[in-house]
């Protein structure tokens, strides 16, 4: 790459040289270093941020406070993501997903937003399930490794005399003592090196090298491995195997998550792991660890997707349409389907069936109260009253979920503006022959003028239930400003 990129990361926290704060310190400092200019923005700074600084690399709590505008954001977390990309219109952006379940990496769906990164195939699952992503604009870059901070130690004795839980995650109690016990049993020594026992160590790469077994997930097992270490895929949500050298690369893909978890923290199974030590077998899965996971590697992987990204988004400056609008959709979208699961409607016994057109004949919605302005493409709510006048009870559930919707239409003419409107959950069922108040997500239209609101009822992949004479008497004139 023969440009200097103005390159700002995000990310929602800079307190521990740990996760997230340490991938971004590893990218800021190499693009740094390879002449490029890397900017921070986290709302919560610490220890790592004060690290940065130190290094000559500007970090931030306002956006409006740092020295150039970026080319690229390269993002970490939703909300601090998309607070740089609103703040600098002008940049396009990456999107990094490191966790699988974490509300905080849930993926943006946000025009600029070029690529998605998956920090392993259990992410890409993430970003692809989202059901806006297409697979075309994924990546997976894996975890790396800073060799030169994780020396290869002397060979490992014969059999294992010292090992190591190694998780910010681990408390007392719990799995620890699982893994303890079956220990003990071996005539193992272990130690727990984690935030919760209050002992996290700054340079992990001048102590991993001391223990002959290590109990860990994702970077700190890359890390325990690159160091020699035989390491067992381990975390606070269950057991797995011992790393070996004819499945490295399978479990490397999947980031020695949560997906290499097979078994429970029970202390047969992890006995049973505990035998499968073989100082041999872990020196070649360290040789392929330094082989493939080089940090220079991604760090080159991360270069040419800015370059991608950028040539992209200079092609295409004006073509991204109605940004906000489809932000705010796709969102309200997803807070839906959180609801759904946070009200049990996602599994029996509450499932909902088909409707026949007879059913959907005698279901009523009908607005209450709502408001005479409202502001172009903002969010607001209407107040409606919808009556169940079926034989089956109406929900949110599926396999085709009943959902609240509405469509805008011309004032007087009638004529559809905009069909689609978002959905609302139905968080409370609703039984035959029962009446219930419920509130209906809204999003106006873009443009100003006089608009028709009609509410609507939808099964999903079923049909539209707003035919009858109550949806059309409920209509409402709405002045959009």
């Amino acid at each position: 790459m023969n440009r200097q990129l103005s390159v700002l990361f995000t990310n929602t926290w800079l307190l521990d040289r740990a996760g997230t704060e340490l991938v971004v310190y590893e990218l800021a400092t190499g693009l740094l270093a390879a002449g490029h200019y890397p900017m921070v923005y986290s709302p919560q700074l610490g220890r790592i941020a004060d690290d940065l600084r130190a290094s000559g690399i500007p970090v931030t709590d306002d956006l409006g406070c740092l020295p150039r505008k970026p080319d690229i954001i390269h993002g970490h977390h939703h909300v601090e993501t998309m607070q740089a990309l609103l703040h600098f219109p002008q940049a396009c952006g990456i999107y990094v997903c490191h966790d699988r379940t974490a509300w905080q990496d849930t993926p943006p769906v946000f025009n600029r937003i070029l690529r998605y990164v998956a920090a392993g195939l259990n992410c890409r699952e993430r970003i692809l399930i989202t059901g806006h992503i297409t697979d075309d604009r994924i990546a997976v870059i894996n975890n790396w490794v800073q060799l030169e901070r994780f020396p290869c130690r002397r060979d490992l004795p014969s059999k294992p005399k010292h090992a190591l839980v190694y998780s910010n995650y681990a408390k007392p109690g719990g799995y620890v003592e699982s893994i303890r016990k079956a220990c003990d049993e071996c005539g193992i020594a272990l130690d727990v090196i984690g935030r919760f026992y209050g002992n996290t160590i700054t340079e992990p790469g001048k102590v991993l090298g001391n223990y002959d077994i290590v109990f860990a997930v994702g970077r700190s097992a890359l890390e325990a491995m690159a160091c020699s270490a035989a390491v067992i895929v381990c975390g606070i949500h269950g057991l797995g195997p011992m790393v070996k050298a004819s499945e490295v690369g399978a479990l490397r893909a999947w980031n020695f998550g949560m997906r290499c978890l097979r078994f429970p923290l029970e202390i047969d199974h992890i006995l049973e792991q505990i035998r499968r030590y073989d100082p041999a077998d872990a020196r070649q899965v360290s040789s392929y660890i330094r082989r493939d996971a080089a940090f220079s590697s991604a760090l080159e992987q991360y270069l040419r997707l800015y370059e991608s990204v950028l040539c992209e988004h200079e092609s295409r400056k004006t073509a991204y349409g109605d940004e906000i609008g489809d932000y705010l959709k796709a969102t309200v979208q997803r807070l839906g389907e959180y609801e759904l699961k946070v009200y049990g409607l996602d599994t029996p016994p509450q499932w909902m069936e088909s409707l026949d057109e007879t059913d959907s004949r005698n279901v009523s919605l009908r607005i209450i109260e709502a408001p005479r302005r409202v502001k172009r493409g903002s969010a607001f709510n209407v107040l409606a009253k919808i009556h169940n006048g079926t034989k089956r009870t109406l929900s949110s559930s599926k396999p085709f979920p009943v959902h609240l919707a509405y469509h805008w239409l011309s004032p007087y003419a009638g004529k559809v503006r905009i069909f689609e409107g978002i959905r609302t959950l139905l968080c409370v069922p609703v039984e035959p022959a029962a009446s219930a108040a419920c509130s209906i997500k809204v999003i106006a239209p873009g443009e100003r003028g006089f608009f028709r609101l009609r509410p609507a009822l939808v099964q999903e992949r079923v049909r539209w239930m707003d035919g009858g004479s109550l949806f059309h008497l409920s209509d409402r004139i709405i002045f959009v400003e």
